[in-house]
């Protein structure tokens, strides 16, 4: 019963960063959401700050590390496939979350402040994902190789926050979904260049 009500408060948290940002966010609203009495988000959060931060904090392991655990056995397979899988599923949950991912990166982007623990789950997740493909990225070092896997992932990061900065220069509109597909393969097929994997291998 504890670990519903749990579940169900931070799914409503979820809720109203979506509707209407993180600094919107109150008790009341996440109560309301939530089907609970005000007083319960105090009572097994301890305030609304508390709250916020432990959503985030399971929020960013759903969107980074545990979505890459589903593509570390494919990775072995078919390294191409997964990592286009990831990707694409990577820029998708940017999309559908827009407000969480705003919240995740609000204090970085308006205060330029980076919350440590964050920094410290983001590191988790790309020393993960380096892990997984450390051996199929170009560069004769460990250093060159991670360079890689960062030009990598800006180039979901960046469209995926600020979609609407490219759609002059590309004539573009990442905020639909073909576009994205179609960006992503290019993406991947550019890297599988680099990387010496075929590029048709998926459709074998």
């Amino acid at each position: 019963m504890r670990e519903e009500i749990i579940k169900q408060i931070i799914l409503a948290v979820i809720e109203c960063i979506e509707e209407e940002g993180i600094q919107q966010v109150t008790v009341r609203k996440i109560a309301d959401k939530a089907k609970v009495n005000p007083a319960a988000i105090n009572y097994y959060f301890g305030s609304k700050e508390n709250l916020i931060e432990e959503t985030l904090k399971a929020t960013l392991d759903e969107a980074f590390i545990n979505n890459l655990r589903v593509y570390e056995i494919l990775w072995e397979k078919d390294p191409l496939k997964a990592l286009k899988s990831y990707l694409s599923d990577t820029i998708e949950g940017m999309f559908m979350y827009r407000g969480l991912m705003k919240a995740h990166f609000y204090d970085a982007f308006i205060h330029g402040k980076y919350d440590p623990e964050f920094v410290r789950r983001f590191s988790d997740f790309l020393n993960r994902f380096f892990a997984l493909i450390s051996e199929k990225l170009p560069g004769s070092t460990l250093p060159e190789k991670k360079i890689v896997l960062v030009q990598v992932l800006s180039a979901v990061f960046y469209p995926g926050l600020f979609p609407k900065l490219f759609e002059d220069f590309l004539g573009k509109d990442f905020t639909k979904k073909n576009t994205r597909d179609k960006y992503i393969s290019i993406l991947v097929n550019n890297i599988a260049d680099l990387i010496n994997i075929d590029v048709h291998k998926e459709d074998k």
